[in-house]
């Protein structure tokens, strides 16, 4: 399989217009254009909640004394990444090579838990944290010194390059993000068609990635809550 970039995603979207062929070269400026409103498009994505996750790992380094760390798309957060969506792994990497994986907890776990508290440690636990625009992990206990973490998390997408590659990402994402782009395209180009079938796929397109976002609120009941006595949970 080819790699998948923000170009190739452009290319086929401007095949769905019609308004090139598969034959045609786009030139530099035509590209940017499309790229620009294909970042829009992820941006307003994102603000109404529908996000396009993809699969990837960050790995970074903690400081002693240091709980908490920010993500977000800028400077300044400590992790100048994309939000997290969700962590499926977090693992410590000590530079002997063990690893040392790290458990979830919820916010009621660290908030209200109070026995045993051990101020400072290898962690053992962290706490994912949503905000408007930034996520935030809190380990516990907090680092005694530097160590190297290990996230394997989803990530929404957004801010693509015209080379960085795209990895990880459901088809079917893929194929929305084509079509999204072919409609906002077909504004552009007096060349373009876009016709009833072409509109119909991607309402089914649109409606099976707001059907992936929805979020399970479900209530259940783990036995991690009890924990251990050196957890302090």
């Amino acid at each position: 399989m080819a790699d998948i970039t923000a170009t190739s995603i452009i290319n086929k979207a401007f095949h769905l217009t019609g308004a090139f062929t598969v034959e045609d070269k786009l030139e530099g400026p035509v590209i940017a254009e499309a790229l620009d409103l294909l970042n829009e498009l992820l941006a307003s994505f994102a603000v109404s909640g529908l996000l396009l996750p993809v699969r990837n790992t960050i790995t970074f380094s903690t400081s002693a004394d240091k709980s908490i760390y920010t993500f977000g798309s800028s400077a300044d957060y400590d992790i100048n990444t994309n939000q997290l969506i969700e962590i499926t792994n977090c693992n410590i990497i000590e530079q002997n090579g063990i690893t040392y994986p790290l458990r979830s907890m919820s916010s009621s776990m660290y908030y209200n838990s109070f026995l045993n508290r051990i101020s400072y440690a290898m962690p053992r636990r962290y706490l994912l944290e949503q905000n408007p625009s930034y996520s935030k992990i809190t380990f516990y206990p907090s680092p005694d010194r530097d160590y190297t973490v290990e996230l394997q998390c989803k990530q929404h997408l957004s801010n693509l390059t015209e080379s960085a590659k795209i990895t990880q990402i459901n088809v079917n994402y893929l194929r929305f993000l084509r079509y999204a782009l072919a409609r906002e395209l077909k504004n552009y180009y007096p060349a373009s068609s876009w016709n009833d079938t072409k509109e119909l796929m991607y309402r089914e397109l649109e409606e099976d990635v707001k059907c992936s976002n929805y979020t399970d609120m479900t209530l259940t009941c783990s036995e991690d809550y009890r924990g251990n006595i050196y957890d302090g949970f």
